[in-house]
């Protein structure tokens, strides 16, 4: 198991340019050591009654510099290469990203411990004309990350991965009394054929991504990712193209690692309901609407739905004289109407159907296309019933509305 302190990509092979010159305490660029603070930093708490919690650690031994950032649900850890040795301490996350940002990546950075001040320390950055005397709390006080009994070890593709955590983002809700839909259920699902799926609804909307079950994943337990770690491993992915990550997956937790950073999380202790039970099937659709170009269909919705004024911003669409072009019309009581012909590479009605219109919400419609890379499919039933829309290694579906 990870021990949360590992070595950023490449480490061993980076050629930095710190002074080999005698040196008391640590030398870093600084542009290193601000890539490895965002990271630890995304994990600790902004504000606070606990105020370790929004430092970080950070000692220095060996050739890399290591940092630890936690808010008691999540622990992160991530390194860069380092001259020099600097004992345990901690300093503001805050402080040292924002100090940081506005160095030359280049600049090198001497990081020093000082005497005790009554119980705080002192963390001394130095830097090319700058001294920054930084009050730093005992490291013994800064949490451990815990060890938990791992079921289940696998290795995932990032590009796997990103779309896991991606693609039904758009759906974790943010009402706190369903705690336990605050997140994304990350199970095994066996039927029509064993995947490994995520899963988010708001009890609106419900959005699903799939993938090949990876090999060590087969006894993995079913476990609720919090959306804000969600989020933060969201991020991390987007800087990495290839690769892979390392799960690690017990009952009450899940840990991510990479060869640049390792992220710990508290898994949500709650039962997420039976998502199966609300996916109208297929052959209950009466109708289809293909949308081959996603992007430019909400750009379309988004220019008509200028004309409403009510947060939801309700979309009628319509099917008429049994052709294939989609009607869309869009009303508010003070502002007017508008009515918006789409066209037909955008999206239009597949095979013969009677007229219909049903309504939806445009801005459950704007995340949902926003979140599919390629093209979708609207199955219909009628205005009262749930839509499926399907994509490519998902799923979504959406509540009507009255229009």
């Amino acid at each position: 198991m990870p021990d949360g302190t590992i070595h950023a990509e490449g480490m061993a092979a980076e050629e930095t340019r710190v002074s080999t010159a005698a040196q008391s305490g640590a030398v870093v660029l600084a542009g290193h050591l601000l890539a490895a603070a965002k990271v630890a930093r995304a994990a600790t708490m902004r504000k606070g009654t606990i105020p370790v919690l929004t430092h970080l650690r950070v000692e220095a031994d060996g050739g890399s510099v290591r940092i630890q950032g936690t808010d008691m649900e999540r622990h992160a850890a991530t390194a860069a290469p380092a001259q020099g040795s600097l004992p345990p301490t901690t300093v503001s996350a805050s402080v040292l990203v924002d100090l940081l940002s506005r160095l030359p990546a280049e600049a090198e950075v001497q990081l020093e411990q000082r005497g005790a001040d009554k119980e705080l320390g002192r963390l001394v950055l130095r830097a090319p004309r700058l001294t920054v005397r930084a009050l730093a709390y005992p490291p013994e006080d800064f949490p451990a990350a815990q060890d938990w009994k791992v079921r289940s070890t696998f290795s995932i593709p990032v590009p796997s991965l990103r779309r896991l955590f991606t693609l039904p983002a758009h759906a974790i809700s943010t009402e706190e009394t369903r705690f336990y839909l605050n997140g994304l259920y990350l199970h095994i699902a066996t039927a029509p054929e064993v995947r490994l799926c995520t899963v988010a609804t708001d009890g609106h909307r419900l959005a699903l991504a799939e993938e090949p079950l990876p090999s060590g994943a087969e006894e993995m337990p079913s476990i609720i990712v919090p959306r804000h770690t969600v989020a933060m491993i969201r991020g991390l992915l987007t800087q990495r193209a290839t690769g892979h990550v390392r799960v690690e997956v017990s009952d009450q937790a899940i840990r991510f690692s990479t060869p640049a950073w390792t992220v710990t999380s508290k898994a949500i202790d709650g039962t997420f309901p039976d998502w199966q039970r609300v996916v109208p099937h297929i052959d209950q659709a009466r109708h289809r609407l293909k949308v081959p170009d996603p992007r430019g269909f909400i750009r379309l919705l988004e220019a008509a739905g200028c004309i409403a004024t009510e947060r939801s911003r309700p979309v009628r669409f319509e099917r008429r004289r049994k052709d294939a072009t989609v009607w869309v019309t869009m009303r508010s009581p003070d502002e007017g109407e508008a009515e918006l012909q789409i066209p037909h590479d955008v999206a239009s009605w597949d095979g013969d159907g009677v007229e219909t219109e049903v309504g939806f919400q445009l801005r459950y419609l704007r995340d949902l296309a926003q979140a599919v890379p390629g093209g979708l499919t609207f199955h219909i039933q009628d205005g009262s019933a749930p839509m499926r829309a399907e994509f490519p290694a998902g799923l979504g579906v959406l509540m009507p509305m009255r229009v």
